[in-house]
């Protein structure tokens, strides 16, 4: 699951999409086009969601697991409405926030510099989501925080780390993000890609509602011909 901003029709917030995997391939199956990202407008259309599957299609929608970025909003959503189903959060959008961190701290030229003691132990932070979830708090504590910097801004992310990522009871515990698997299916990257290719239909952002849905049909045929490719 993945929302796009710049290509959403005008008057909408956003266009969210929901992807699956079939024999290695990515497929987007639903669209939605959302006026906010609150809590309350994911759970309302999830709902819509399963009712249409129900009433039209006499299907149960009640996925397993589940991979978006880290947006709590979206996270409640999904669990009000599936409370049994497994989140992971993306790889590449947990990098990504832990890179703004550093960014927003002041410590790019430390993680940039080979020869930086502080920079080699940013660097060996995006290591935690290799490991699996159980040994990311003990690893941390025993040995990422006996050799931290004493450099405040050094203190300062790693407190955001913690109460963030690393404790149990954290924002996105270790659960949500850490695993030994090198997967690609532990991200969104699917999802961005397939946004990226359907920005590139139109000439400038927020287009018409018209054209919007004339583009939308041309990526379902596709889809339809992607999927009955698969399945030959």
């Amino acid at each position: 699951m993945d929302g796009t901003f710049s290509y959403c029709p005008k008057y909408f917030y956003q266009l969210f999409t929901i992807h699956t995997v079939n024999n290695g391939h990515y497929i987007p199956l639903i669209f939605f086009l959302l006026p906010s990202k609150e809590s309350i407008v994911y759970e309302r259309a999830l709902k819509a969601l399963i009712d249409i599957c129900k009433s039209k299609l006499s299907i149960k929608f009640n996925p397993k697991v589940c991979v978006v970025d880290f947006e709590k909003s979206l996270h409640n959503a999904i669990i009000t409405v599936w409370p049994t189903i497994i989140l992971h959060g993306c790889r590449f959008h947990l990098s990504q926030a832990w890179w703004r961190k550093i960014q927003n701290l002041g410590l790019t030229s430390e993680y940039k510099n080979d020869l930086s003691e502080i920079g080699q132990w940013l660097r060996w932070i995006f290591g935690l989501s290799l490991l699996e979830p159980e040994n990311v708090g003990n690893l941390f504590a025993n040995d990422f925080m006996s050799i931290k910097s004493t450099d405040e801004r050094v203190t300062q992310f790693s407190d955001y780390l913690i109460n963030m990522y690393i404790d149990e009871d954290a924002t996105f515990p270790p659960f949500m993000w850490a695993s030994c698997s090198i997967s690609s299916k532990r991200t969104t990257n699917a999802c961005e890609s397939f946004h990226s290719a359907f920005g590139k239909y139109f000439y400038s952002a927020h287009p018409n509602i018209f054209v919007f849905l004339e583009v939308l049909k041309l990526i379902q045929v596709q889809t339809y011909i992607k999927i009955n490719s698969i399945q030959k």
